[in-house]
C-alpha cells in the first residue's frame, strides 16, 4: 500500500472518529469543490484558455481552502493524532503537493486536495458518445452539447467529453491490430516515465522541455502508423477521425497542440494528448509508483 493510500485511510478513519471535525470537512470540500467548478466554467466561457494561468489559479483556491480548513480545525486537533499524520507526510517525496500538505500539516488536508482537482464532476456511466454529451449539456458553456454545432473553441467540460471519446474510439481500434498497439504502447509508456521523472522534480521550463518529448514520441507514433498501414486499411476510422477534427478545438492549448498533428501522427496522437495534461490519470500513477521507490 503506497503512503498517500494510507493517508487517505488514515484520514478517512480521523473525520469518523470527530465528527465535528468531519462537518467542517464537508463543508471545506463543498466549498472547495464550487471553487474550481466555477473556476472550470470560467476558463470554459472565455474560450482558449490560458492553461498556466488556469492552473495557477487552481492552486492558489487550493492553497487557500487548505489554509482556511486548518484554521477552522485547528483547535480542534489532538497532537496524538496529529503526529502520525505528520510524521507519515514528511515520508513523501518533495513536489508542490506534498510540500502544500506538509505546510498545512492537519489531518484531513489530503481528501480536501483530492477533491479540489481541476476536473469536471463526472456524468453518468453512458453508453454512446450521444449520451455523455447529453450528461452534460447543462455546463456546456459553447453550445457544442447541446446544439451539435461545432464552436471555433469548445468549453471545458465539452473538451473533456470528447477527449474521452476520442481515446476510447483508438482503444477500439488498436484493440484489433495487436501488434500495432504493442509498439504504440512501448512509445507512450515511455513519455509516461518521463513525465512522471519531470513532476516529480518540477524544474524551470518544464512545459517546453515535455513538449519536446511528446513531438519526438509523435514521430516515432508516426512510423508505427506508416508501418502498419495496410493492417490499417481493414478498419474504418471514420469515428476516430471525426473526433480528432473535434479535439483541435479542445479549450485546453496543450490538447490542441497535440491533437493538430493527428493526420500526420495517426492513431495513438488521442493518448499522447490527454498525457500532456497535468493531471493525467496514467502519469499520475507513474508518479506514485517512482515516489514509493524512492
Amino acid at each position: 500500500m503506497s503512503r498517500v493510500t494510507t493517508l487517505v485511510a488514515d484520514e478517512e478513519a480521523f473525520l469518523a472518529r470527530n465528527p465535528e471535525i468531519g462537518e467542517i470537512h464537508a463543508d471545506a470540500v463543498r466549498a472547495g469543490r464550487e471553487s474550481v467548478l466555477a473556476l472550470i466554467d470560467a476558463h470554459g466561457a472565455l474560450g482558449a484558455s490560458d492553461e498556466r494561468r488556469f492552473n495557477r489559479e487552481v492552486e492558489e483556491l487550493q492553497r487557500r481552502s487548505l489554509v482556511d480548513y486548518a484554521r477552522r480545525v485547528h483547535g480542534l486537533l489532538a497532537e496524538t493524532e496529529v503526529a502520525p499524520w505528520r510524521a507519515e507526510v514528511d515520508r513523501l517525496s518533495s513536489n508542490p503537493r506534498n510540500d502544500l500538505l506538509r505546510q498545512v500539516g492537519v489531518p484531513g488536508a489530503v481528501l480536501l486536495l483530492d477533491a479540489m482537482e481541476p476536473v469536471p464532476d463526472p456524468g453518468p456511466v453512458t453508453g454512446s458518445f450521444d449520451e455523455a454529451l447529453a450528461a452534460i449539456a447543462d455546463r456546456c458553456t459553447c453550445g457544442y452539447a447541446r446544439e451539435r454545432v461545432v464552436p471555433r473553441t469548445l468549453c471545458i467540460v465539452c473538451s473533456m467529453a470528447i477527449s474521452e471519446a476520442w481515446q476510447v474510439e483508438e482503444r477500439r481500434l488498436l484493440d484489433r491490430l495487436p501488434d500495432m498497439a504493442a509498439e504504440l504502447d512501448q512509445i507512450i509508456d515511455a513519455v509516461i516515465d518521463r513525465h512522471a521523472d519531470l513532476w516529480n522534480a518540477p524544474q524551470e521550463g518544464f512545459s517546453d522541455l515535455a513538449a519536446g518529448i511528446r513531438r519526438k514520441a509523435l514521430r516515432r507514433v508516426a512510423r508505427v502508423n506508416k508501418a502498419h498501414r495496410d493492417a490499417k486499411a481493414h478498419q474504418d476510422p471514420a469515428r476516430w477521425d471525426e473526433l480528432a477534427a473535434l479535439a483541435v478545438r479542445d479549450a485546453r492549448p496543450v490538447v490542441q497542440g497535440e491533437a493538430k498533428r493527428w493526420r500526420r501522427s495517426g492513431w495513438g496522437t488521442a493518448r499522447m494528448s490527454a498525457i500532456a495534461l497535468r493531471d493525467n490519470a496514467e502519469v499520475k500513477a507513474r508518479m506514485a509508483q517512482k515516489a514509493r521507490i524512492r
